[in-house]
């Protein structure tokens, strides 16, 4: 939450970020509603369309949860990899210059 937070501080507006889980098996997009930065809202899309994760941006932990969990079960039995143990989530943030 770290860094969404430093990205967003003092930056009205809406925000985007890619955001890939258990090694680039599945993506998505991360948007945050920061246009009212006392009541702002985030919402995750892949490509079924916008998933059940979504709501106060106090409570993205949860949504990353959510949507890591189920993504990190699918990796596991659809990869062969039965000794995975852990595997690497990444965000970036898309921003024009």
């Amino acid at each position: 939450m770290g860094f969404i937070s430093k990205s967003i501080n003092n930056k009205i507006g809406y925000h985007v970020f890619y955001t890939t889980y258990s090694d680039d098996f599945h993506v998505q997009t991360l948007i945050i509603d920061n246009t009212n930065p006392c009541n702002a809202t985030y919402r995750i899309v892949d490509q079924h369309g916008e998933t059940s994760s979504n709501g106060k941006l106090s409570d993205i932990e949860n949504g990353f949860k959510d949507q890591s969990s189920w993504t990190y079960v699918n990796f596991y039995l659809n990869s062969n990899k039965q000794t995975l143990t852990k595997t690497i989530s990444s965000i970036w943030k898309i921003q024009r210059n």
